[in-house]
């Protein structure tokens, strides 16, 4: 038997991605553990999901310091 796991918004995985050290990205292991550990709600991607027909679109989510 398998236990859901609570879903968090958006925001709280990438409090959880900005807590890890810089170390933590040059192996997969923490991050995908975070990943694995953090499952996001769905509605709480809303905001950032656009799209354009005739365009390719990103969408940021989040800037690190300095960024314009």
């Amino acid at each position: 038997m398998t236990t859901a796991k609570k879903t968090v918004p958006i925001e709280k995985l990438v409090e959880g991605l900005w807590r890890l050290p810089e170390a933590a990205f040059d192996k997969t292991e923490r991050v995908l553990r975070l990943l694995d550990e953090t499952p996001v709600r769905a509605d709480s991607l809303a905001p950032y999901l656009t799209r354009n027909r005739q365009h390719y679109t990103r969408n940021l989510m989040n800037r690190t310091p300095g960024e314009h």
